[in-house]
């Protein structure tokens, strides 16, 4: 059995490469953004609340993956 200390270590470690990036990952995201009016952002926040779980990303994502403009 690890020691819990040794086990946040080797945690810690993972994540001392670059910023907000897990060491060893080999794929980097980035952010895209939209602007909305205040209305359009509750409308969406609801469609992804009631199928998505309230997950606007992964609504956007699914979308995307829709209309073939994305693959996965």
């Amino acid at each position: 059995m690890i020691d819990l200390n040794k086990a946040v270590e080797i945690e810690y470690q993972k994540y001392q490469g670059k910023p907000g990036r897990p060491k060893g990952r080999k794929e980097k995201y980035y952010r895209l953004s939209i602007s909305v009016k205040e209305k359009q952002k509750e409308d969406i926040q609801k469609y992804a609340d009631k199928h998505f779980y309230g997950n606007i990303s992964t609504m956007m994502r699914a979308i995307l993956k829709e209309h073939k403009i994305i693959d996965r």
